[in-house]
C-alpha cells in the first residue's frame, strides 16, 4: 500500500503535491500501526509512505513540469539515453532552476530522514 503523510495528494518530488489522490496518514503512530497489522496478518510486503517536501521549499508542480520538459528536450537533442539520462536530467534541471532544485532536493532528503526517525521512534 501507498500512503501520503499528512497529504491527500501524491507528492511530486520537487512539489508538495500533484493531482494524484492518495490515501492519507496523519501520524507516525498510524504508520506503525498499519505496518504491525500487516505483519500480524502475514503480509510479506512493506508500505510506502510518500512524504511531501515542506511547502516553503517546494517548486510548484506546473513550474517544475515545464523545467522537466525543457530538460527532456535537451536530452533528446543531445541523444542522451539509458543510464546517463537521469544524471543528465538532474544536472539540466539544476541549471534551469539556477540551483534551487538542488536545494529543494536536499530539503526533501532532510525531511524524509526526519520522518523516518520519528517513525522508528514510534515503532
Amino acid at each position: 500500500p501507498v500512503y501520503g503523510f499528512q497529504t491527500d495528494f501524491f507528492p511530486a518530488f520537487y512539489s508538495a503535491e500533484s493531482n494524484i489522490r492518495i490515501d492519507r496518514i496523519d501520524s507516525e503512530k498510524e504508520i506503525t500501526d498499519i505496518y504491525k497489522t500487516n505483519m500480524r496478518l502475514g503480509f510479506k510486503s512493506g508500505i510506502l509512505v510518500a512524504n511531501p517536501i515542506p511547502k516553503k521549499y517546494e517548486i510548484p508542480f506546473s513550474e517544475m513540469d515545464e523545467h522537466i520538459k525543457i530538460a527532456l528536450d535537451r536530452a533528446k537533442r543531445n541523444s542522451v539515453t539509458g543510464r546517463g539520462l537521469t544524471p543528465f536530467l538532474l544536472a539540466e534541471i539544476v541549471k534551469i532552476t539556477k540551483g534551487s532544485s538542488l536545494e529543494t532536493n536536499i530539503r526533501l532528503v532532510e525531511n524524509n530522514v526526519a520522518l523516518a526517525c520519528r517513525i522508528a521512534k514510534a515503532f
